[in-house]
C-alpha cells in the first residue's frame, strides 16, 4: 500500500510541475518552424537554442534526409552523448541496462529542455542511419521540463545502437502529449517507436504503429521505462522482429511489449490499449513485456496474439497492481503462459478478465495467469487452455502459504474453460495450488494424464473454501476428482483443508477416483456436497466422495452422484473408495511413522442415486477411527447409506449448521450450501 501511495504521489508532483511549466512557456512567443532546414538547426545555432519554444506552422517533407550526410540522414536534435569507457573485461549482459560495462549517458549540456508544438502538422519521411550511435530519434534526448505536443510523425525510419525511438532516444523529466508515430525503429537494445527509454516522464494520448527490429528489450511505445506514466496511449499493428543471433539466450532476459518492453519501478499505465501480433523469444506481453519492481496497470485493454518463451496477453511477467484490465486473443509460450499475465510474482490483480486460447509447450498455462504468487480477486477467464503439466482454466500454478492473506490468495474468481494437458496437475480452475482459493468456481471440461480435478488438479498444503466445480473430468491414468484430483503435504506439518465446497458433473479414471477428490493426504473435509457421476474404468476402488482416504477428518458431507465401474468391480463405495491409499502406512511425526488415522462425522451418501449400499469400497490394513452419526463404529459395520426420502428431511442432519452454512426445504429437497443458492453468508469470525 505504501509503495502504491509513493507511485501516486510521484506522478501527482510531476504532473503539477509540468503543468506549471506549460503555463509559463505559454507566455513566450514560440519560434516558428516550417522547413526541414530550420528543424535541423535546433541546438546547432544560437537562434535555435535547445531550451527554446517552437511551433510547426506547416507540414514538413523530410524524405530528402535519406541522402543527407552520406546516407547517415538527419542528425538527432540534442543527439550528442558521452561515449562509454572501454571495457576492461568481456562485457556481460545486464537485464536492466545496455551490454557495455559503462553504458553511454546523455551529456547534460545536450538535452532538449524547451517546448515543441507540432500544431497538428506532420513530419513525413524522416530518416536516420547511425547504427553505431545511441539515442537515435528526432530528438536524441528530451530533458527536464521539456514538453512535446501535437506532433504527427509519419513514414520515419530510424536506425541506431541503443536507446532508439522515432520521437526520441531518451526522455527524462518531461511530458509528451497528443502525438502519433508511424514508422520503423532499429537498434540493438532498448527500442521503441515513441522512445527508446523514458525516466520520470509522462505521456498522454500518444499512439504508434510500425515495425521494430531489436535484440534486447522493445516496446510499441517505449523500450524501457522507469518512474513515469502513460495515459490514454496505444499501439496498433506493430511488428516486432528480434535479430539476436542466439535467441535462446534471451529466454529470461528480453522484454517485449505492445506498449512497454520492460519497466523498472514507479510506473503507472492507465487507460491504454494495444492491438498486437508478437512472436519473439524472451518474455512478452500485449501491453508490457516484464517489470522488475512494482508498477500499476489500470483500465488497460489488449487484443491479438502473443507468442514468446514466457507470455501473457497483458504482461509477460509482472510485479505490482493490475485493475480492470482485459485481454482477448491467443497466448502461446514454451513455459509460462497466461491469458492476462504469464507470471505474477507479487502484488494484486482485481476486476480483470480474459477471453483467450492459451497454450504452452511445457508447463504452467492458465486462462488468466500462468503462475501466481500474489493476491487475485473478482476476475474471470474464458476460453481454451492447453499444455503439458500444471494447466488450469484460470491459473496454471498458484503458490503461497496455507490461508495466507498476502500471497497465493485467489478470491471470488471464475473460470469457464476447456482444459487439456498431456501430463499431470490439470484443473478446471488451477493446475496446481499451494495457496488459498476462496469463493472460486470452474465450469467446463478437464482432460489430462493424472491428477485431474474439476477445480484443482493437484493441491498441496492448500485451503479451498466456498468453491464450486461444474466440470467433466477425464484422467488417462489415475487421481481424478470432481473438485480436486489429488492432495498431499510438503512436510509432516502440512495442512490440507476443503471447506464448504461442492462439485457436480462427471469424473473418470483408472483408479483413485472420487466425486469430490481422488484422494491423498488431507486433514479436513467439512460441509461439502457432491453430485458428480464417478466412473472407474478398471477394477479399482472409487467413491462418491473420496477415491481414497488417509489421515484426516470428514465432517457433514453428502454424496449423491452415481458410482460405477466399466468392469466387474466390488470395490465401490458410496462415500470412500479405499481406506488407505496403498502408498504409505501413515505419516512421519518427529521421526516416527504414525498409523493412518481418519474419522467420518455426520456424513451421508444416497444409496439410490449412488447405487452403492456400502460406504467403503475397500479397507486396507491400517489403524483407524471412524465416527458416523456421532457414534464410534468399525468401518465394516458402518450403517448403510440413506435413501432419498430420508436425505430430504432436515432432522437427518444432526449438528449441521442450517443458519450459516446450509439451507434445506424440509421434505422437498437435499441440503444446499448457502453460497450456491445465492444466500451464502460466511460463518461467524473464528469459525471455518
Amino acid at each position: 500500500m505504501k509503495h502504491a501511495l509513493r507511485i501516486v504521489c510521484f506522478c501527482t508532483v510531476l504532473l503539477h510541475a509540468l503543468t506549471a511549466a506549460i503555463a509559463q512557456t505559454s507566455l513566450v512567443d514560440p519560434i516558428e518552424i516550417n522547413t526541414l532546414e530550420q528543424l535541423q538547426k535546433i541546438g546547432q545555432t544560437p537562434e535555435y537554442p535547445l531550451n527554446g519554444h517552437y511551433i510547426l506552422t506547416a507540414d514538413i517533407d523530410a524524405s530528402q534526409t535519406l541522402n543527407w550526410s552520406g546516407g547517415k540522414g538527419f542528425m538527432p536534435i540534442a543527439g550528442e552523448y558521452i561515449p562509454p569507457k572501454p571495457a576492461k573485461s568481456p562485457p556481460t549482459i545486464n537485464i536492466l541496462r545496455p551490454v557495455s560495462i559503462d553504458p553511454p549517458r546523455m551529456a547534460p549540456s545536450v538535452w532538449f529542455t524547451g517546448t515543441f508544438d507540432g500544431n497538428g502538422h506532420a513530419l513525413r519521411g524522416l530518416y536516420i542511419n547511425r547504427p553505431d550511435r545511441p539515442f537515435g530519434g528526432l530528438f536524441g534526448g528530451i530533458g527536464k521540463g521539456a514538453i512535446i505536443r501535437n506532433l504527427n510523425i509519419q513514414a520515419a525510419h530510424i536506425i541506431g545502437a541503443w536507446q532508439v525511438g522515432v520521437l526520441a532516444g531518451q526522455i527524462t523529466d518531461a511530458r509528451v502529449e497528443n502525438c502519433s508515430i508511424e514508422g520503423t525503429a532499429q537498434g540493438k537494445e532498448t527500442v521503441g517507436l515513441f522512445a527508446g527509454e523514458t525516466d520520470r516522464a509522462i505521456a498522454v494520448n500518444c499512439h504508434a504503429k510500425g515495425r521494430i527490429e531489436y535484440e534486447l528489450r522493445a516496446g510499441g511505445l517505449v523500450g524501457f521505462m522507469n518512474e513515469g506514466a502513460l495515459e490514454d496511449c496505444g499501439s496498433t499493428s506493430v511488428t516486432f522482429a528480434n535479430t539476436h543471433q542466439n535467441p535462446k539466450e534471451l529466454d529470461d532476459m528480453a522484454g517485449t511489449g505492445g506498449l512497454i518492453g520492460a519497466a523498472l519501478t514507479n510506473v503507472k499505465i492507465t487507460k491504454c490499449t494495444a492491438l498486437v501480433n508478437i512472436q519473439v523469444p524472451g518474455t512478452a506481453g500485449g501491453i508490457l513485456g516484464k517489470s522488475y519492481d512494482e508498477i500499476k496497470l489500470m483500465d488497460c485493454t489488449a487484443s491479438g496474439k502473443v507468442n514468446a518463451y514466457h507470455a501473457g496477453g497483458l504482461a509477460g511477467a509482472l510485479r505490482g497492481i493490475v485493475r480492470r484490465c482485459k485481454f482477448s486473443g491467443e497466448v502461446i509460450a514454451n513455459n509460462g503462459a497466461g491469458g492476462l499475465i504469464g507470471s505474477l510474482a507479487g502484488g494484486q490483480v482485481e476486476d480483470c478478465e480474459s477471453s483467450a486460447t492459451v497454450r504452452t509447450i511445457e508447463e504452467r498455462a492458465g486462462g488468466l495467469l500462468g503462475s501466481s504468487g500474489g493476491r487475485v480477486a473478482n476476475c474471470s477467464a474464458r476460453g481454451v487452455v492447453e499444455g503439458r503439466d500444471c494447466v488450469g482454466g484460470f491459473v496454471g500454478g498458484n503458490s503461497g502459504s496455507h490461508n495466507s492473506a498476502t500471497s497465493g490468495l485467489i478470491t471470488n474468481c471464475a473460470a469457464f474453460a476447456r482444459v487439456k494437458a498431456s501430463g499431470e496437475s490439470v484443473g478446471g480452475f488451477a493446475g496446481k495450488n499451494s495457496g488459498t482459493l476462496a469463493g472460486c468456481s470452474a465450469t467446463g471440461d478437464v482432460f489430462g494424464r493424472e491428477a485431474c480435478g474439476g477445480l484443482v488438479g493437484e493441491a498441496q498444503d492448500s485451503l479451498l473454501a466456498d468453491c464450486q466445480a461444474f466440470c467433466n473430468v477425464w484422467a488417462e491414468k489415475e487421481k481424478a476428482g470432481g473438485l480436486v484430483g489429488w492432495m498431499h503435504f510438503s512436510s509432516p506439518d502440512g495442512t490440507m483443508e476443503i471447506l464448504r465446497c461442492q462439485a457436480t458433473g462427471s469424473v473418470s479414471a483408472n483408479r483413485f477416483i472420487g466425486g469430490l477428490c481422488g484422494g491423498g493426504g488431507l486433514t479436513r473435509v467439512a460441509d461439502c456436497l457432491t453430485s458428480t457421476t464417478v466412473t472407474a474404468r478398471e477394477n479399482n476402488p472409487a467413491g462418491g466422495l473420496l477415491g481414497s482416504l488417509n489421515d484426516g477428518k470428514i465432517e457433514r458431507c453428502l454424496a449423491l452422484g452415481r458410482v460405477r465401474s466399466l468392469q466387474t468391480n466390488n470395490r465401490l463405495g458410496g462415500l470412500i473408495g479405499c481406506a488407505g491409499d496403498g502408498f504409505s502406512g501413515g505419516r512421519f511425526v518427529r521421526g516416527k511413522m504414525m498409523p493412518q488415522i481418519y474419522s467420518i462425522v455426520n456424513s451421508f451418501w444416497n444409496v439410490e442415486t449412488t447405487g452403492q449400499t456400502e460406504g467403503f469400497g475397500e479397507i486396507r490394513q491400517l489403524k483407524y477411527i471412524v465416527v458416523s452419526r456421532e457414534k464410534d463404529v468399525n468401518p465394516q459395520d458402518m450403517e448403510k447409506g440413506l435413501r432419498v426420502e430420508e436425505l430430504k428431511r432436515k432432522g437427518t442432519y444432526r449438528n449441521w449448521d442450517f443458519q450459516n452454512i446450509w439451507t434445506i426445504e424440509d421434505g422437498k429437497g437435499y441440503p444446499v450450501l448457502r453460497f450456491s443458492s445465492g444466500v451464502f453468508q460466511r460463518p461467524p469470525q473464528g469459525e471455518r
